[in-house]
């Protein structure tokens, strides 16, 4: 995966797999968090 597919798929939602705590079978959870980046540009 490259550096801007791992940006988006740990940061922009969606679903990830995820083992639950009394199950040893993985299963999708859906992604609530999100990133905001915000961007300036310097001007002289």
């Amino acid at each position: 995966m490259d550096e801007d597919e791992e940006l988006q798929s740990q940061c922009f939602g969606g679903d990830y797999p995820a083992q639950s705590f009394d199950q040893p079978v993985m299963k999708r959870q859906r992604r609530w968090w999100n990133a905001y980046i915000l961007f300036y540009e310097k001007i002289s």
